[in-house]
Parts: C-alpha cells; structure tokens; sequence
C-alpha cells in the first residue's frame, strides 16, 4: 500500500508523461523570428544525408489550456520552426503530427496537437568548402 501512495504521488507531481517546453514569441530575438519563417521542410530521410547536420529531434506543441478554442497543427508546426531556429537549423523534415483524443495531462491542456521532427542545418556543398 505503501508503494502505491508513493507512486500515486510521484505521478500527481510530475503528470502521466513528459511536458513539451513551448516558446514564447517574445522571447525570441527578432532575427530568429524573421528567420524562422523561411526554414525549409527537407525532403524525405534528410535526416540521413551527409548535406545535412542532423541536430536531433524535435517537438511542437499547440495546446489549448483555456477550453475556448481547438489546439491547432499550424501552432505545433511553429513551435517546431522556432526550436528549430533558436539550435541554428535550416531546415526540419516533414513533422509528424498527432492531437489528443482528450486532456493531455502530461502538459495541462484540454486538447493538444503534438509535432516531431529533426532539426537539420544544411551543409556547405563538398566543392564549395575548398574553393582554390
């Protein structure tokens, strides 16, 4: 019994998963936030070609916490712009998005739209980097 109180807490505090981080517009330099705009969406498995820097996985997260209006793709997708932008990338590949078919208790909203992607910074080309 003892364990499950324990348990039961440990979940009370920290939600029944991982909270995505959102980024706040105005904390973003007003370079990135014009830059931001103009990310690419790589073409498919870019992740894996050697003209790009893979630099990881991201997440989006458009979330409906006030219960007046639907979380929206567009707004994950952005999300997913702006981390791109603010870890130097030039691009991200097609998001994969998902919306919850209820509360999203792992980021306090009634309803979310959850986007993944890689960031990816595009490389010089290989006879641009040793031009005579």
């Amino acid at each position: 019994m003892r364990h499950f109180v324990c348990a039961l807490l440990g979940m009370s505090i920290c939600g029944c998963g991982t909270s995505v981080v959102l980024v706040d517009h105005y904390d973003v330099p007003a370079e990135d936030l014009r830059a931001y705009q103009q990310l690419e969406i790589a073409p498919v498995y870019s992740q894996d070609n050697p003209h790009y820097e893979n630099l990881g996985v991201i997440s989006g997260l458009s979330c409906n916490r006030s219960g007046s209006q639907n979380a929206s793709e567009r707004d994950a997708i952005d999300q997913l712009k702006l981390k791109a932008r603010l870890m130097g990338a030039s691009a991200i590949t097609d998001p994969g998005c998902a919306a919850s078919s209820g509360m999203d208790w792992a980021n306090n909203c009634y309803n979310s739209v959850l986007c993944e992607a890689f960031a990816l910074k595009k490389l010089a080309a290989a006879d641009q980097l040793y031009e005579p």
